[in-house]
C-alpha cells in the first residue's frame, strides 16, 4: 500500500477588505479621541476666559501732596463806597434837571427842581391862616407849625446831592409826574461816591477760617487785562450764610483816579497760609457708605484693600486726607458699590494719551 504524500498548504493571504476595516476603526477611534480632547480643551479655555472676564479692570491713581500754599480765586462784586438812590420828597412835575449821568456833583448841589402848585397853594393858605390866628393865641402855635411843615415841603422841590460823587443814573425828564416816596422804580437819580470802592466776595466755608481782616489780596478786572490791583480785607460778616455756606468778605481799594468802575466783574485772589502739605485724593476715589469714608487700595498681587480715611477739607474735585493713606498707595478710581476687601482686580494698561487734569491717573 503506497503512502500518499501530504504537502503543507500555503497561508491564505488576508483579505484587503479586512485591512480597510481595521484602518477605518482606528480612524474613527482617533477622531473620537480628538473630538473629546478638543471639547475638553475648549471647555477649559472657556472657563479660563470666564474667570478672566469676571475680574474687573480698574483705573488707578495715587495720592499727591497739596501745595505749600493755597491760592484761592473767587469772583467779586464791585460797589461804590457810598451809593444812594435819590427820591422825591414832594409830589409835582419835574421843572428842570441840572445833572446827567457821569456828572460829578458836590454835597448839596442842585440836581433838579419840582413844580408843586398844590403845595404852593397850601403854603399861601397856611400863611394866611397864621396871620388870622395871631389874633388868637391858642391857634397861633398850630398855624405856625403848619406853615413850617409846608415851607419844608417847599424846600423839597429842590432835589440836591446827598454827598460828593458821580451821577450814575437819571430816571426822569422835564414834565414827568413826580410822586413822593420810595416806591420801586421811582428814584429820580442815583449818586455814587467812587473815590473808594468796596468789593464783596463770598468765601466758601472750607476757607472761611483763614480769611482775616487786613489780609492782602490781588484783583483782576476784565476791562484792565494783565493788570493786578492790591486790596485789603476790610471786614467779614463773622457768620456763614445758612443757604450757601459762605462767608461774606468786604475788601476796599482806593479809586481816587477813577479808573475802576462800580458794578465791574472782578476776580479776587487770596494767598492763604500753607496747609502743611497734606495729601489729597480725587473725590471719585472716595467711598461713602454711611460711615467713615474709605478708599480702595491695591496691593502687589492686585487684590483690593478697603481703608478708612480721615477727611479734611473738600476742594470740590479733590479731598484732603489727614490720615489713612500714604503717597505710595495705589487707589482705584470710581470704585463700584459692591467692591469687597480681598477682591482680585486687573489694572488697565496706560493709555497712549492722557487728558489734562490734576492729578493724572497712574497705572501700575
Amino acid at each position: 500500500m503506497s503512502e500518499v504524500s501530504q504537502t503543507p498548504r500555503a497561508p491564505v493571504p488576508a483579505s484587503p477588505y479586512r485591512r480597510y476595516l481595521w484602518a477605518a476603526i482606528a480612524l474613527v477611534l482617533l477622531l473620537a479621541v480628538w473630538g473629546i480632547l478638543s471639547r475638553l480643551l475648549a471647555r477649559n479655555a472657556l472657563a479660563h476666559e470666564a474667570r478672566e472676564a469676571a475680574i474687573p479692570t480698574v483705573i488707578t491713581t495715587r495720592p499727591h501732596q497739596g501745595p505749600a500754599a493755597d491760592t484761592l480765586l473767587l469772583p467779586g462784586s464791585v460797589q461804590a463806597y457810598y451809593e444812594a438812590p435819590i427820591y422825591a420828597r414832594t409830589s409835582g412835575y419835574l421843572k428842570a434837571w441840572y445833572t446827567d449821568i457821569g456828572a460829578p456833583v458836590k454835597k448839596g448841589e442842585l440836581l433838579a427842581e419840582i413844580e408843586a402848585p398844590e403845595v404852593d397853594q397850601q403854603l399861601r393858605q397856611a400863611e394866611a391862616d397864621l396871620g388870622t390866628a395871631r389874633a388868637k393865641a391858642a391857634a397861633q402855635a398850630s398855624a405856625a407849625a403848619n406853615v413850617a411843615r409846608l415851607r419844608e415841603l417847599e424846600g423839597f422841590k429842590r432835589v440836591v446831592a446827598p454827598f460828593d460823587g458821580i451821577v450814575t443814573q437819571r430816571n426822569t425828564d422835564v414834565g414827568a409826574l413826580i410822586n413822593a416816596g420810595e416806591t420801586p422804580g421811582s428814584a429820580l437819580f442815583r449818586v455814587a461816591d467812587t473815590h473808594r470802592l468796596r468789593i464783596y466776595v463770598q468765601v466758601p466755608q472750607v476757607y472761611a477760617a483763614q480769611v482775616r481782616t487786613g489780609m492782602s489780596t490781588s484783583l483782576e478786572f476784565t476791562d484792565h487785562p494783565g493788570q493786578h490791583f492790591a486790596a485789603n480785607v476790610a471786614s467779614t460778616a463773622h457768620a456763614l450764610d445758612a443757604v450757601s455756606r459762605t462767608l461774606q468778605v468786604e475788601l476796599q481799594i482806593d479809586n481816587s483816579g477813577g479808573e475802576l468802575l462800580p458794578g465791574s466783574y472782578v476776580q479776587v485772589t487770596f494767598a492763604l497760609a500753607p496747609s502743611g502739605g497734606a495729601l489729597r485724593v480725587p473725590v471719585n476715589t472716595v467711598i461713602f457708605r454711611g460711615h467713615a469714608p474709605q478708599v480702595a487700595t491695591i496691593d502687589e498681587a492686585h487684590r483690593v484693600h478697603l481703608q478708612e480715611i480721615s477727611e479734611g477739607r473738600d476742594f470740590g474735585t479733590e479731598i484732603e486726607v489727614l490720615a489713612g493713606v500714604s503717597a505710595n498707595d495705589t487707589l482705584i478710581v470710581n470704585p463700584w458699590d459692591s467692591i469687597a476687601d480681598g477682591q482680585q482686580v486687573r489694572i488697565q494698561p496706560p493709555q497712549p494719551q492722557q487728558t489734562s487734569g490734576a492729578p493724572p491717573a497712574e497705572h501700575s
